[in-house]
């Protein structure tokens, strides 16, 4: 498989969310014969060979899925303490988050974000709805200055993004291939009926 990163970058899939607007872990929800996890494995694999998942404590995932784990270390702070925790763990210098609940969401998009990295400066995309800060490439060295805003209590991906100056990549306005349903993603059951329509019409 031709894998666009090869080895140099690691690919963590953000499952540590609970889910509490959809009523059971969302990330093993079936939309149509594959869960939406498989989706991301499939966008991740496409990615990368370093594929890790980033989960809580208590991640319903164990012998369900044959993938490497990285556990949270901060616990109840949201996505961002999964990054920090993948970050610390990454045997690479960059990671690339891919999100649990946008199946439609293209690989070719990280191609976008990786050509437009500057220094060791967060990449994020964003969509014709705003910030999609778990669509984002992050590097090692900046985790001194991320430790250093959970110690302050900031945790917020917008507020990081911010504060590490992060590169913002309008993907309406530069990806010839864009389409709005890439960030489609599933908060609730019904958010599964419309994308399985969107699927259903590429057939």
């Amino acid at each position: 498989m031709n894998r666009f990163f090869q080895e140099e970058i690691t690919v963590a899939i953000i499952a540590g969310g609970k889910s509490t607007r959809f009523g059971s872990p969302k990330a093993l929800a079936y939309l149509g014969d594959k869960r939406l996890i498989d989706y991301a494995l499939e966008t991740a694999n496409n990615l990368s060979s370093n594929v890790v998942l980033s989960v809580a404590r208590d991640h319903p995932f164990q012998n369900i899925l044959n993938v490497s784990f990285v556990v949270d270390v901060l616990h109840n702070i949201g996505p961002a303490g999964g990054i920090y925790s993948v970050l610390k763990y990454s045997p690479s210098p960059w990671i690339a988050v891919l999100p649990c609940d946008m199946p439609l969401l293209s690989a070719t998009i990280y191609q976008y974000l990786w050509q437009s990295r500057r220094g060791i400066k967060p990449v994020v995309a964003q969509s014709h709805s705003g910030l999609e800060p778990l669509v984002s490439l992050w590097n090692t060295s900046i985790i001194p200055s991320f430790e250093s805003m959970i110690r302050q209590g900031i945790f917020s991906l917008h507020k990081l993004i911010e504060t590490f100056d992060g590169i913002i990549v309008d993907l309406p306005r530069i990806m010839e291939a864009y389409q709005p349903h890439y960030f489609l993603n599933v908060n609730r059951k019904e958010d599964l009926n419309r994308i399985k329509e969107i699927l259903a019409s590429q057939e």
